[in-house]
C-alpha cells in the first residue's frame, strides 16, 4: 500500500500530485498538511503533529479522536519525521512525503538527513523540485539537457553505473560530503545502477511524477 505524508512548508499544486492520490493509498497529513488536505478535498486516513501551525484547531473536530494523534512541542522528532515512522508503522510502501519546501533551513535539512537514515522515504516532493531515493538503480526518462544532481546517501562509499548523462557516474567512488551537481541528460531515457552504497537524485518537479 502507497504511503502519502502531506507536510508542512511549500507544496506543489495540488494538479501536479493529484494522480498519487489513488483510493488506494494511505495517506497522513502532518499539522498544517491538513489544511491542504481540506483545501483540496484530500480525506487524511490519520492527521499528526503538534499543531503549531495549522490555521485553526477548529478544522480537527470533524475527525474522530482515534485518528489523531497531537504532540508536544517539545518532542524529540519533527512532524515530518513522526509522519514517515507512522507510515512505515503501517507497512506501507514507496513512502512519499509531499510538501517541505522553502521556509526554515533547519526543516529542509531536517527532511534531507532521513535519508541517510535506514528505511527512508522513497520520495520527497516539494513546490519546486523532487528527491528520489536510489536503493539498488533506477530506470526513468525526461527530457533531453534536463538538469539533475546526486548526493550519496548514507554513511557507505557509493559506486554506480549510469546511461544517458553528460558526464557518466561510472568511474566515480562517493562517499558523504561528495556531490554530483548539475548534471544533464543527452537521452531521454536514463538509467542508474548501483554497485554499492545509495544516492538521492534531485531534479526539477515533473509533469508526470508517477513516471520514475
Amino acid at each position: 500500500m502507497q504511503g502519502i505524508l502531506i507536510t508542512g512548508g511549500q507544496r506543489p499544486e495540488y494538479s501536479r500530485i493529484s494522480h498519487l492520490l489513488t483510493e488506494s493509498c494511505y495517506i497522513v497529513a502532518a499539522d498544517s498538511g491538513l489544511d491542504f488536505c481540506l483545501t483540496n478535498d484530500i480525506r487524511p486516513d490519520f492527521i499528526l503533529g503538534d499543531m503549531d501551525s495549522l490555521s485553526s484547531r477548529d478544522l480537527l473536530n470533524q475527525f474522530n479522536t482515534d485518528m489523531i494523534e497531537e504532540h508536544s512541542e517539545e518532542k524529540d522528532f519533527t512532524d515530518t519525521e513522526l509522519g514517515v515512522m507512522h507510515l512505515q508503522s503501517r507497512g506501507c510502501s514507496p513512502v512519499i512525503v509531499i510538501g517541505g519546501g522553502g521556509g526554515r533551513l533547519d526543516h529542509l535539512l531536517a527532511i534531507t538527513v532521513l535519508f541517510d537514515r535506514p528505511n527512508p522515504p522513497d520520495l520527497w516532493i516539494t513546490h519546486r523540485e523532487e528527491v528520489q531515493y536510489i536503493e539498488d538503480g533506477l530506470k526513468s526518462s525526461g527530457k533531453v539537457n534536463e538538469v539533475i544532481s546526486f548526493f550519496p546517501a548514507g554513511t557507505q562509499c557509493c559506486s554506480m553505473h549510469s546511461t544517458g548523462l553528460k558526464w557518466p557516474l561510472d568511474m566515480l567512488h562517493w562517499k558523504k560530503g561528495d556531490a554530483g551537481i548539475s548534471n544533464r541528460l543527452v537521452e531521454t531515457e536514463f538509467s542508474i545502477v548501483m554497485k554499492s552504497g545509495h544516492l538521492i537524485m534531485i531534479r526539477e518537479i515533473q509533469e508526470a511524477l508517477g513516471n520514475h
